[in-house]
């Protein structure tokens, strides 16, 4: 693998630019001086793409005082800890603001309505029973159990006189969980998840709890959650030091379910030193927000990563009084403003990597944090952003409620620029206006493929296009995680995966290489304002391994016009097929002569076509065809795919335009 990434370096490097996480800037050069010249800073590629404990990208971790926890003799200093329950994120003094704003916020009611039917809907549901272990554990059922003690723990919080129906129905998800014979600590997701789940309906309902039932989740906790996590941490499993969501979660849910029992250490004496550990993993995926907030997983694994890490932090919060400057990791004080830019006009996500969701009926990514985050950095777009998605799609959950606020208005929204670009992860999303929902945006994917990010695709180059209301073109997401090998040797075998199943450019149906780190440069009006925005990319690193150097893509959108124009140069070195794609829900009509596409859908038509000045090959030709995924492939019903054809035996170019009829 190393000598591929050295070949794929090696041929880079005869590129027009080339950048690196070590910020070397290569001009091309034909000479042996110049190559000895720069013959440092291509080691120092060659050294940052070869694969290593962690990705080169998050070198740069930086950890919270952790003397501030530890008194003379090495243990957790909890002597200033709030020792009374409930004590976890939302104290009862909380509790008279959340009602205030239901009683006088016809929003915050909206969601307290939601948040009650879901309630009414959980009372008709039989208590979750232990199945066995799928492709992701047993973790479709320890979220439910998540969400109905929640649901529960909070009606019965908020209700006024108690209403002990929710106390009875939270009690039965817990003993039914608490019974399972484990956690499936092979899959620690379920492990870390249920243990924040029996600590959040430990802590709430603990008032009302007997002895003996108390005593039943600190006993469960401490067999099934922190003993097989001290076993984790042993092991040095992946996930305690590894900076991606499962870092996030894992460290998070065990750090929470630490908080609700620390002064139970006659029942539970592993709990402090998995503390310890989770305190020394959580800081390297907190280095993943910096420096801008962007979340190299994607917009999906940001909710989910961005989730525990509100848990963890407002936990520490209400028992600790801070979170002794976990939120202070550089970058995580802006990345609710990621979300606000990833989001398009249709509040669908730029679903770059596993992202989910592409269709429009699939409804919101979850990102109840965003309100939280709003309050904790004063980001009132980015709290605008969430109600306008969960009063467009009438959807809540608690969280959503517990940190309402009806800060910010469409003027806050405005005073963002209207391009943003993320230069770590090489993303940009551009709009022409905040506040039209017909307006144009575009999401730009460069970055890297697949060096040291489980969830990334072949997708160098990729974009995500919307206009008049409708997305035009999509990413497909990800596929099914139970897929043979899906996060394996195998992953690049599937359609969604590799970049014919991406808006990007293939040589002989080759794929992208897995260890490409793509450059977005040459940014006009990015970030910024004007009537148009122009980003160049280099793509060269993802198609050296092809024999195919000086790889440029260029995306000009004009604002006012709404036609996005790419062009693409490149240097094959040999005789190679090309192949542009786009995919889409739009129905596809290519004229007789295969020289041009028509998109429709509803009333609305989109032209696709080459340039015909001399910026583009005038051999290349049309084609449509639909995209019939097979089981145990996600289904891709609806789905067309739009292709140009050019042999590049005869050019090195190709300019597209789309645009409005």
């Amino acid at each position: 693998k190393a000598k591929d990434v050295v070949l794929q370096r090696l041929s880079a490097f005869q590129g027009l630019l080339i950048t690196t996480s070590e910020g070397c800037n290569m001009k091309r050069s034909k000479n042996w001086a110049g190559f000895l010249l720069l013959l440092p800073c291509l080691c120092a590629m060659v050294s940052a793409e070869i694969p290593h404990s962690l990705p080169h990208r998050y070198s740069e971790v930086k950890l919270f005082p952790q003397t501030t926890w530890l008194r003379e003799d090495g243990g957790l200093d909890m002597s200033n800890a709030l020792s009374t329950h409930p004590r976890l994120r939302v104290l009862d003094k909380d509790l008279e603001g959340i009602r205030n704003f239901i009683k006088n916020d016809s929003t915050a009611a909206m969601y307290y309505q939601l948040i009650l039917e879901s309630g009414g809907r959980i009372l008709k549901e039989p208590p979750v029973v232990r199945p066995p272990p799928g492709p992701s554990g047993i973790l479709t059922t320890v979220r439910v159990a998540l969400n109905r003690v929640y649901v529960t723990g909070l009606l019965y919080r908020l209700s006024s006189p108690a209403n002990s129906t929710w106390l009875k129905r939270g009690w039965a998800e817990l003993e039914a969980v608490a019974n399972f014979s484990d956690w499936n600590p092979h899959h620690f997701l379920d492990v870390a998840e249920m243990t924040h789940t029996v600590a959040i309906g430990y802590d709430w309902f603990y008032n009302e709890l007997t002895d003996t039932q108390r005593l039943t989740l600190e006993t469960v906790l401490e067999k099934k959650g922190f003993q097989p996590a001290l076993k984790a941490y042993a092991d040095k499993a992946f996930w305690s030091h590894y900076p991606d969501n499962w870092n996030n979660v894992c460290n998070g849910g065990l750090l929470v379910g630490y908080l609700a029992v620390f002064d139970r250490t006659t029942v539970c004496p592993s709990a402090e030193s998995v503390m310890k550990q989770a305190l020394k993993g959580l800081p390297i995926a907190m280095a993943s927000y910096g420096p801008n907030g962007a979340w190299p997983e994607g917009v999906g694994y940001w909710a989910y990563a961005t989730r525990y890490t509100v848990f963890a932090i407002t936990s520490l919060e209400t028992v600790m009084g801070s979170d002794k400057g976990i939120s202070e990791t550089p970058g995580f004080d802006k990345t609710a403003l990621f979300v606000v830019h990833a989001t398009a006009p249709s509040l669908q996500f730029f679903n770059y990597a596993d992202s989910g969701r592409y269709r429009i009926t699939d409804g919101p990514t979850d990102t109840p944090s965003l309100f939280y985050l709003a309050r904790r950095f004063q980001i009132p777009s980015a709290a605008f952003l969430e109600r306008l998605k969960l009063s467009s799609f009438k959807t809540a959950a608690t969280d959503d409620l517990i940190y309402y606020t009806p800060a910010g208005t469409v003027d806050d929204v405005m005073k963002l620029p209207l391009c943003q670009y993320y230069p770590r992860q090489n993303i940009a999303m551009a709009r022409s206006s905040w506040t039209d929902p017909n307006a144009t945006w575009l999401g730009i994917k460069a970055g890297i493929t697949h060096n040291g990010d489980p969830h990334g695709h072949l997708d160098v180059g990729s974009f995500v296009f919307e206009a008049s209301g409708h997305r035009w073109v999509i990413d497909m997401g990800a596929d099914s995680y139970g897929l043979p090998e899906y996060f394996g040797p195998k992953r690049f075998t599937y359609y969604r995966l590799r970049n014919i199943g991406h808006n990007t450019l293939t040589f002989d149906n080759a794929n992208q290489a897995e260890n490409a780190n793509a450059s977005l440069l040459d940014l006009v009006n990015c970030p910024g304002d004007g009537e148009y925005v122009q980003i160049d990319s280099n793509l060269t690193s993802a198609y050296a391994l092809n024999g195919v150097s000086h790889v440029q893509r260029q995306f000009h959108l004009n604002y006012t016009t709404q036609e996005l124009q790419i062009y693409d140069r490149f240097d094959p070195g040999r005789a190679v097929n090309v192949t542009w794609s786009l995919h889409t829900f739009a129905n596809i009509s290519v004229n007789n002569e295969k020289s041009s596409a028509v998109l429709t859908m509803g009333n609305d038509s989109m032209q696709v076509a080459t340039v015909t000045d001399g910026t583009s090959c005038p051999e290349a030709t049309f084609s449509q065809e639909a995209i019939d995924l097979q089981p145990p492939q996600e289904s891709s019903k609806g789905v067309q795919k739009l292709m140009i054809h050019s042999p590049t035996s005869s050019c090195s170019k190709l300019t597209v335009s789309i645009k409005p009829m």
